[in-house]
């Protein structure tokens, strides 16, 4: 009898063993699956930046929608596969809403601008700056790489800046001789703001010998040396110039930065004139 009740008790706390081993196999592949789920199906949120427009009467503005402000958003979400892990992007795309056959130009090489980074699997956040000062509409399109840290390697920025007054697209002569200074000027405070921004945010002097570009260059021998050319040749027409908020000129400029893989990345500088 005490055997047969031994043997009962054994045998309860074998199926309560085997039970145990099944449910924590069982949660272990849940908790695994779910992990991989996750992990092919990263949801990324991008939305624009910043924006200094939705005061500003545009009444007397042609829209293509009267429905619509004067630049809205558009979905644009895509799956992009990288390095063998699937993200769900969801971003937005700015519509210049004006009824003219050159903003329509404009709406198009932003949408081939977005389709160009979709196609290339390339893992960036696409948002845009959108800004109205002394009736200038100015729309800063870019493209922002996702790091681990925390620095902001921006590239390939696209910049429009237009005339509400009539439709037209300004050149940055145009904008920069709207706040009566000159392009010289202009270079001349955008090496000093450079040289500022690089000390105080990384501690960094571009006269520093012991940093050269591809091994002769200090950093700013380069940066003197490409907005000269760009002030000589092209007459600052390729510069990534607009007006923000408070109606300052600003310019995305390529500068040597330390500390990340990539020689160069855009910044945003004031140009306080």
């Amino acid at each position: 009898m005490k055997n047969t009740k031994s043997d009962f008790i054994s045998a309860i706390l074998a199926i309560i063993i085997i039970l145990l081993i099944i449910l924590i196999i069982l949660v272990s592949y849940l908790t695994f699956n779910n992990k991989d789920e996750n992990k092919m199906n990263d949801e990324v949120d991008v939305y624009s930046v910043n924006s200094s427009i939705d005061t500003y009467n545009t009444t007397s503005i042609s829209k293509k929608d009267e429905k619509e402000e004067i630049v809205y958003n558009k979905k644009y979400n895509y799956e992009l596969d990288f390095e063998g892990v699937k993200f769900n992007i969801n971003s937005i795309m700015p519509i210049i809403n004006i009824n003219n056959e050159k903003i329509d130009l404009i709406n198009e090489e932003i949408k081939n601008y977005y389709e160009n980074t979709k196609l290339n699997e390339e893992m960036y956040e696409l948002n845009y700056d959108k800004y109205i000062n002394d009736n200038i509409l100015s729309i800063i399109v870019k493209k922002v790489e996702k790091r681990s840290d925390n620095i902001k390697n921006i590239s390939n920025v696209l910049v429009y800046n237009i005339d509400l007054n009539n439709g037209e697209i300004l050149s940055n002569r145009e904008l920069i001789n709207k706040k009566g200074t000159t392009l010289d000027k202009i270079c001349l405070e955008l090496i000093n703001t450079v040289s500022k921004d690089l000390k105080t945010n990384y501690n960094f002097d571009i006269a520093d010998k012991s940093f050269l570009i591809d091994n002769k260059k200090t950093a700013e021998d380069y940066i003197k040396e490409q907005i000269y050319i760009e002030k000589d040749n092209n007459l600052g027409k390729s510069m990534k110039i607009y007006y923000n908020d408070k109606g300052k000129i600003c310019i995305y400029f390529y500068v040597p930065i330390l500390n990340i893989n990539e020689k160069f990345t855009y910044n945003s500088f004031i140009i306080n004139i």
